[in-house]
């Protein structure tokens, strides 16, 4: 069975390089904005670019009610 680690979290460019080099299969973007990790669309926008097709993106949301 193989496994496929998900970083999530993310806020710099740094931070989604090495999730990549460490060969993870999937990075994350928090939005919600009470978390210390939240970022804004614009940023993720960036952040997303910076990440290869083969590796998937996914944000994290919270639906408060």
């Amino acid at each position: 069975m193989a496994v496929i680690a998900k970083i999530c979290g993310l806020k710099t460019p740094e931070a989604v390089g090495a999730a990549i080099e460490g060969g993870a299969g999937l990075v994350g973007f928090v939005f919600y904005a009470r978390s210390p990790r939240a970022i804004d669309p614009a940023l993720a926008q960036r952040l997303g670019a910076l990440v290869p097709p083969r590796v998937k993106k996914g944000g994290l949301i919270v639906d408060e009610s």
